[in-house]
């Protein structure tokens, strides 16, 4: 169930990001994690970590990581029912590091969490009302411009739609630091190594660190799935 959920949820977070423009980037943070700060929080993680992981403390990041590959299967978008694809020999098993990133930073509080989650919100009600005005759009969100007509009303709703804020928002929280949680397999993926206890070893370790730290989002506490964010866009212009 965990990682039909993860699946679930990477495909919502895929879906409506595609639908948004792509702001700047927001200023590169000057905070760092103190070393011996990160490495106490490294030692507090790797107490809970069972043999044959490994954890790592560099510059702002936490890696908690599996020595071991595990199997991942893809699931492409469209993509027929699972045990249709089994009979038909399509599910495309790879052998890949399981990894998981805490990306720690300044502390944010609750408060200016949830008014950066409102504002993000109030950003996204906004560029569906632009996307409207200029009827731009289409599958995914993806605006084609064909005609002379299509490029100014493009030109025109990116004008305004730059113009919206949207913010970075952290997953996790200690006493200290904001955290934010990335993952190594990408979002057409999930957990199927064949191994009952391998899978359930991943999961428990992720779920752990998920509980071990405060959760800015209720329906995070309460279910650890579709938590956290695809390694790849670690660093990268932000599409929340």
């Amino acid at each position: 169930m965990k990682n039909f959920m993860v699946v679930r949820c990477a495909l919502i977070f895929m879906s409506t990001s595609l639908c948004l423009p792509v702001p700047a980037a927001e200023p590169a943070a000057k905070w760092q994690f103190a070393p011996a700060d990160s490495q106490k929080w490294a030692a507090r993680i790797r107490k809970f970590c069972p043999k044959g992981w490994t954890v790592t403390a560099r510059g702002n990041d936490i890696i908690v990581q599996r020595d071991g590959l595990v199997h991942f299967t893809q699931m492409p978008i469209n993509a027929p029912a699972i045990e249709h694809r089994v009979k038909e020999k399509k599910v495309v098993i790879a052998d890949e590091v399981y990894r998981l990133t805490l990306q720690f930073a300044a502390f944010l509080s609750q408060d200016e969490y949830d008014r950066r989650v409102a504002e993000n919100d109030a950003s996204r009600r906004e560029d569906e009302r632009l996307r409207r005005k200029y009827k731009v759009g289409g599958k995914f969100g993806q605006i084609i411009s064909v005609t002379e007509d299509d490029k100014k009303r493009e030109q025109a709703y990116r004008a305004e739609a730059a113009k919206l804020t949207y913010h970075r928002l952290p997953d996790l929280y200690s006493p200290q630091h904001s955290i934010t949680l990335y993952q190594s397999w990408n979002w057409a993926e999930y957990l199927d190594s064949g191994d009952e206890a391998i899978d359930a070893e991943c999961n428990e370790v992720e779920e752990t660190i998920v509980k071990f730290f405060g959760n800015y989002n209720y329906l995070v506490a309460s279910d650890a799935s579709g938590i956290g964010r695809q390694e790849s866009l670690k660093d990268k212009p932000i599409k929340e």
